[in-house]
């Protein structure tokens, strides 16, 4: 072998050398520090009990017990630096917009775990114009009532059909009341205020980034149950670090679980 040819392949491999150890830079994971070491691409099982036991609720079961974790997200409420929302997807909706999701929701304060639900999406609207919004954005009506009446067209649009709305809505009922989940008697506060980051896969190539305002609310089902309903206003600046303006209001219905029958496999 000629000094030349011996130079060129002392180069070549330290260019391979480098290549590869940028590629691994790279793809270092970032989905790190969640709840149960959960990570992007692992399963998360929930017995289907849960959700079997519940009388009358809008909540969607998941088809199986064991569902793939497709996206972690944070959720940083304005004022509650304490508090940590992680959001494990097991969906992100058609087209990754949310429209369709679903996700288990932890709520952390340090590494203390303070409460646990599920939620599969209910509906989307879409405010277009400045008074369409107004509601959801603090201005003393709409979201943060005391109360939040869901009505049958809500409902149809939820996908409900006319024998399932019957028996949501029996007899002179003409709505579901939710109760504002929060600890205050007051008719009307603010929404809470919040940004979102989404990572939608482990090395942070893609995702998310939105504000929220939102409310939580709750109803009594007729077991005694609680079932939970998220209203959430958003306002999507990016996606996959490109921005990507979209705004919409939310619906998510959702269930406590115990965390003890939850495991991240």
């Amino acid at each position: 072998m000629g000094l030349f040819e011996l130079g060129r392949r002392v180069v070549d491999k330290r260019l391979d050398d480098a290549a590869a150890k940028a590629v691994a830079k790279d793809l270092t994971r970032v989905d790190t520090g969640l709840p149960f070491n959960a990570q992007i691409g692992g399963l998360i099982e929930v017995p289907r009990a849960s959700f079997a036991l519940l009388d009358g609720t809008l909540v969607k079961v998941p088809a199986t017990a064991q569902m793939p974790i497709v996206a972690a997200g944070r959720v940083r409420v304005d004022g509650a630096d304490d508090l940590v929302l992680h959001r494990l997807y097991t969906s992100c909706g058609y087209n990754r917009n949310g429209e369709g999701q679903s996700f288990l929701q932890v709520l952390r304060q340090g590494e203390e775990i303070l409460d646990i639900g599920y939620f599969s999406f209910l509906c989307r609207q879409v405010p277009m114009t400045e008074a369409e919004q107004e509601p959801f954005l603090g201005k003393g009506f709409g979201l943060g009532d005391i109360d939040y009446f869901m009505r049958e067209d809500q409902l149809t649009a939820s996908g409900f059909s006319d024998e399932q709305i019957d028996a949501l809505l029996p007899g002179d009922t003409d709505a579901l009341n939710f109760v504002r989940d929060a600890p205050t008697g007051d008719e009307y506060i603010e929404p809470y205020t919040a940004r979102e980051t989404r990572l939608d896969d482990s090395v942070g190539e893609k995702g998310l980034q939105k504000q929220l305002h939102f409310m939580p609310y709750t109803r009594a089902l007729s077991d005694g149950q609680q079932e939970r309903l998220l209203v959430s206003f958003e306002v999507v600046e990016s996606m996959d670090g490109k921005r990507a303006p979209q705004v919409y209001v939310d619906f998510m219905v959702g269930i406590s679980l115990d965390r003890q029958k939850i495991k991240v496999l």
